[in-house]
């Protein structure tokens, strides 16, 4: 842990009795960054919002030391009663996310990225030293076959930079344009994608800030590094605002919202500090998708707040917020985030809720014929054709679908409909829905079953209306008898 000075002396005790700092001014830690940098690093900004993270970690980049591994914090915004447990929240949640930095960015190497604007010739003497950088782009660490990333394409289509393409492998990311906003990783329904600084795992953690007893409402604040150097140039007085650094605030997505809610905390707010910064589209699209959680957060009782521009936009929103909290304990998760995102929901929200591209109903007309393509080709398995005594049946479980719909497309009937559903905290979506049954039908000759009725007499009117009357009267046999038939046919 660093401290950086000049700084208040309160920051400078609370600091010790979380950890050991070391105390360094800006321009230490620009002249001699191997020095101070040997390992993982907790950097606390000084009321100056110094260093400038951004271009300290240019720099690192530079001289090859990997500055992935570097999460500032702002300490010097904390005003009022109880801002030292609010430091001290901040600083175990750091100091946490920093004994994992090393193994999740494993493996990273450095990468020559394009330009984001055009460059003058002054800024292109420098340019190898400021295009180097470690990337942040997100990686694919789960299962994501080329039928559910062609159906799903949702991180494809929400790309600001047009960096994800769908292969048979599933997506794959382009480091060279990639803007590192984590907007893909973020949309994306099973957590297939994952940001190596900002992942599920750390999410999962931020029960660390749960707030204790308190005078004053305490909000996290998903932001960037300009964010947090921001943060630090300004005093709130209003709340305790608990920065949290994310590549992007386009990172910050459902699973991370829903677990700061449900960690107790009053507010949760996305803060983008500049409006000409490359990745504003990134903000405005994550902006949208957030939103599709305010009747939760509502029901919760947590604001859930959208910010740009200045510091002084931070503490005027910090006015609006008020203590309450969800008051749920958090939820055990597992890190499968389809799982993680539902049990959370429900965790949090009182009554039924619908929530635009949580949760969904699939449904089948009378034209269905339970002919189990659909069952066969889902690729989240949230579909099976049961067969049990007289009855085959479609089954559908909801905490499984992620609405790819993939199952409308190859439905050689168009038979089924997939729509948003309700949130109801009080059914268990693991249970199995029964989408249609029917009986079975028997072969005329033997009476041994041969499938469903509605798929045998489907395929005999179809013969039929051909014109292939021979060839109707064999679907309505067994596999033995029509083999018999063929051969008294040719005897």
């Amino acid at each position: 842990m660093v401290v950086v000075t000049p700084t208040e002396e309160w920051i400078e005790e609370i600091s010790a009795e979380i950890s050991e700092p070391v105390r360094a001014s800006a321009a230490d830690l620009f002249e001699r960054p191997e020095y101070y940098l040997s390992g993982p690093t907790v950097l606390i900004l000084n009321p100056l919002g110094e260093p400038d993270v951004t271009e300290f970690r240019r720099i690192l980049s530079g001289s090859e030391i990997n500055p992935l591994t570097l999460i500032p914090v702002s300490l010097s915004h904390l005003v009022g009663p109880g801002r030292e447990a609010a430091a001290a929240a901040v600083l175990r949640y750091a100091l946490k996310w920093s004994e994992e930095a090393p193994r999740l960015t494993r493996g990273i190497e450095r990468t020559l990225r394009t330009p984001p604007r055009r460059i003058s010739r002054r800024e292109l003497l420098s340019l190898p030293r400021r295009a180097w950088s470690y990337p942040e782009s997100p990686k694919l660490v789960g299962a994501c076959s080329g039928t559910l990333a062609g159906s799903c394409r949702r991180c494809e289509e929400v790309c600001p930079a047009g960096s994800v393409t769908i292969g048979d492998g599933g997506p794959a990311i382009s480091e060279f344009s990639c803007k590192d906003c984590g907007l893909c990783a973020s949309v994306c329904p099973t957590g297939a994608l994952q940001v190596p600084t900002f992942s599920d795992w750390q999410a999962s953690h931020l029960d660390l800030l749960s707030p204790p007893q308190r005078a004053l409402p305490w909000v996290v604040l998903f932001t960037c590094d300009a964010g947090v150097s921001e943060l630090a140039r300004v005093k709130i007085h209003s709340a305790h605002v608990l920065p949290v650094r994310v590549p992007c605030a386009a990172s910050a997505g459902w699973t991370s919202i829903l677990r700061a809610a449900e960690s107790g905390l009053d507010g949760v707010a996305l803060y983008c500090p500049r409006l000409d910064c490359d990745r504003r589209d990134a903000f405005v699209k994550i902006v949208g998708e957030a939103s599709k959680l305010v009747p939760l957060m509502n029901q919760a009782g947590v604001a859930l707040q959208f910010l740009e521009g200045g510091p002084q936009v931070i503490a005027k929103a910090a006015e609006e917020v008020e203590v309450g909290g969800a008051g749920a304990s958090p939820t055990p998760l597992t890190i499968q985030r389809r799982r993680d995102l539902l049990s959370m929901a429900a965790n949090l929200c009182s009554q039924p809720v619908k929530i635009e591209g949580l949760l969904f109903a699939v449904e089948v007309d009378q034209g269905c014929t339970l002919c189990g393509v659909c069952a066969e080709k889902c690729p989240m398995g949230a579909l099976h054709l049961v067969k049990g005594g007289e009855l085959t049946s479609l089954t559908f479980r909801p905490d499984l679908c992620v609405g790819c719909g993939y199952c409308l497309e190859v439905c050689p009937e168009s038979a089924m409909k997939i729509h948003p559903a309700e949130l109801d905290p009080r059914e268990d979506l693991s249970e199995p829905r029964v989408l249609r049954s029917d009986e079975l039908a028997r072969c005329v000759e033997c009476g041994e079953p041969i499938g469903p009725q509605s798929l045998v007499m489907a395929v005999y009117r179809r013969l039929k209306a051909q014109g292939m009357d021979k060839a109707a009267e064999t679907a309505l046999l067994c596999q033995q008898c029509r083999a018999k038939k063929m051969l008294e046919g040719l005897s």
